[in-house]
C-alpha cells in the first residue's frame, strides 16, 4: 500500500467513528439517507455493509450508545477530574500524540481534561485545538 492509501484508510475509519458517534448523540430521529450519503461521500460503497452499520449505530442509540455487555464506567467525582493532570497521564498523553502526530496539548490540564483527550486519540476522533 501507498502512503495516500495508508492515509485514506485512516481518516475514512476517523470519519466513520465521527459519523457514529454523531448519529447516536442525535436529539432527533436521524435521517439515515443523510448518513448513507456522507458515508458515500468518503468512498463506501457497500450498500450492504452500510446497512449493517446504520443498524448498528441504531442499536447503540437505543441503548444509549452503549454496547450490550459493555462494562459501564463508574462516573468519576468531579473533585478528581478537576485535580491537576498526573505524570502517567501526561506521560500517556506525549506517547499517544507523538504516535498519531499530532501536537501535545497546550498548558494545564485537569484529570478530566486529559483522560477525555487519552479516549478521543485511542478512538481516532482527537482534534488539535489550534493555537
Amino acid at each position: 500500500m501507498s502512503a495516500l492509501s495508508d492515509m485514506l484508510d485512516a481518516s475514512q475509519r476517523k470519519a466513520i467513528a465521527t459519523l457514529g458517534k454523531a448519529y447516536i448523540a442525535r436529539a432527533e430521529q436521524p435521517d439515515d439517507e443523510l448518513f448513507i450519503g456522507l458515508l458515500h461521500q468518503i468512498g463506501e460503497d457497500d450498500d450492504r455493509k452500510i446497512g449493517f452499520l446504520i443498524s448498528a449505530w441504531k442499536i447503540q442509540r437505543e441503548l444509549n450508545g452503549e454496547a450490550p455487555g459493555e462494562a459501564q464506567p463508574k462516573a468519576a467525582p468531579e473533585t478528581w477530574r478537576s485535580e491537576p493532570a498526573s505524570d502517567s497521564q501526561w506521560k500517556r498523553l506525549r506517547d499517544d500524540c507523538r504516535k498519531a502526530n499530532v501536537q501535545l496539548p497546550q498548558g494545564p490540564l485537569n484529570k478530566g481534561q486529559a483522560s477525555d483527550i487519552i479516549e478521543q486519540l485511542a478512538a481516532g476522533t482527537y482534534e488539535p485545538v489550534p493555537f
